[in-house]
């Protein structure tokens, strides 16, 4: 007993030691080792982490649409920083989504009648073909925009003569008493004085033509007008497709011509030196719209979900790579124009400017000798003209285009139209004689298309 209580202590510790060498295989401590070491590791990765964030290069938001770099934000961003970061991004976000709205505002269009589409009714439908007649007969809307007319008819030379020979009969024939009838030498010198006038009568008509319009605008031209399916006769088999193809036409012309309106009152030349700008057709930069095509629809693809998708590009479409995608249709159409051959630049420029309307092409067919358009009847002026050919493109934003938009033309406008219209054969078909005899003023469905 003496040995155990000398030797109590050194009994409890040999206890402990079995014990603990017991526990390591008993009790679960291989275990714990394992999640410590799972824990451990945890934590080595957040601590890399809270390095990685205070070593961090951080920038400040991109605020900026004329560079493409990041300032560094020298500072760690605290609540406050971030706070002030998320209040620019905000007011970022609102600007951005008011422009757009300016935008949106900017490119939308009317309607010809209010209720025409998307789901037009009957009357609807006669509401529609009534205004749109009124409006393309003699191409009187656009007309209007451009202060236009075609070149003076042979009708219209013809009574200049007959009205020119009656104002020399009233000045210069005599009547012989008692009913004695004319006083031959009063004939005689009416007859030489309108033999003098005559040969100058058709240029002087054509020049008096030319001081009253700002450009000339043919019968036959606007290829997009189609008053052969679209007419109160016709509301039966007319379609909500067939209706916004039309419309389409119209604001797509609408846009053409406001575009050479605005270059003809921006860029015309004085009648005189130092004098004011004159818009006729011997001063203006344009001279005549001589034809334009029915729109085609631009696709390339499928259209993005939202507005905020990066839009599609696609390069074999056209030098913009635009199509229509979930923000916008693509439009395009050709134009042949006569302009000033000094003035293509600035008429180039005005075309573009504050529309949606991107000019792709530019041709130049031929150089034209104004002199040698007088005999035809086109008074030009002196300086050299060009005949151009410009390939366009027009957007359309789907924020005001969606409620309008039937079924059939969703997406990507139905795929209508083709692309690569051959201009030279709407040319040919616009040069066809019609049955009016040239009338400016002839009805599309007449022969006036």
């Amino acid at each position: 007993m003496e040995i155990v209580k000398k030797n109590l202590v050194s009994i409890i510790m040999g206890v402990v030691a079995i014990l603990g060498v017991v526990a390591i295989y008993v009790w679960p401590i291989p275990g714990l080792y394992v999640t410590l070491g799972t824990e451990l590791r945890s934590r080595l990765i957040v601590g890399g982490q809270v390095s990685g964030l205070l070593k961090a290069q951080r920038t400040l938001p991109l605020l900026r649409i004329d560079t493409t770099v990041q300032d560094p934000l020298n500072t760690f961003p605290n609540e406050r920083v971030i706070e002030a970061g998320n209040n620019a991004l905000t007011a970022l976000t609102n600007r951005a989504n008011e422009m757009f709205q300016v935008a949106v505002k900017a490119n939308q269009h009317d309607l010809l009648t209010p209720t025409e589409l998307p789901n037009p009714q009957d009357k609807d439908k006669y509401d529609y073909a009534e205004k749109y007649v009124a409006e393309t007969k003699g191409y009187a809307r656009w007309r209007a925009i451009l202060n236009a007319l075609g070149k003076p008819t042979a009708a219209e030379i013809t009574q200049a003569q007959a009205d020119k020979r009656a104002a020399i009969n009233s000045q210069y024939l005599i009547q012989l008493p008692n009913g004695g009838g004319i006083d031959p030498d009063s004939q005689k010198i009416a007859d030489a004085e309108y033999k003098t006038e005559l040969p100058s009568i058709a240029s002087d008509v054509q020049k008096l033509r030319a001081m009253q319009i700002s450009c000339y605008l043919e019968d036959k031209v606007l290829q997009g007008v189609d008053t052969t399916n679209i007419n109160v006769t016709n509301t039966q088999n007319m379609t909500p497709a067939m209706i916004f193809d039309t419309q389409m036409n119209i604001w797509c012309i609408d846009d053409v011509c406001h575009a050479i309106a605005d270059c003809n009152k921006t860029y015309s030349d004085p009648a005189v030196p130092g004098g004011p700008p004159v818009d006729d057709a011997l001063h203006a930069p344009i001279k005549m719209l001589e034809i334009m095509t029915p729109y085609s629809a631009q696709a390339g693809g499928t259209a993005q979900p939202d507005i905020h998708t990066p839009q599609l590009r696609y390069a074999p479409a056209s030098d913009t790579e635009r199509v229509s995608n979930a923000m916008y249709d693509v439009v395009r159409y050709q134009i042949r124009l006569v302009v000033d051959a000094e003035k293509l630049p600035l008429v180039i420029r005005q075309f573009q400017a504050n529309r949606f309307l991107t000019v792709q092409m530019v041709q130049i067919v031929q150089v034209m000798d104004p002199a040698v358009q007088a005999v035809a009847g086109y008074r030009f002026g002196d300086k050299p003209c060009l005949e151009v050919e410009f390939r366009c493109e027009e957007l359309f934003l789907h924020q005001w285009t969606d409620p309008i938009l039937p079924d059939s033309r969703k997406p990507n406008l139905g795929n209508q139209g083709n692309s690569d219209i051959d201009i030279d054969a709407a040319n040919a078909a616009a040069a066809t004689p019609d049955q009016s005899g040239g009338d400016p003023n002839a009805t599309p469905d007449q022969g006036g298309r």
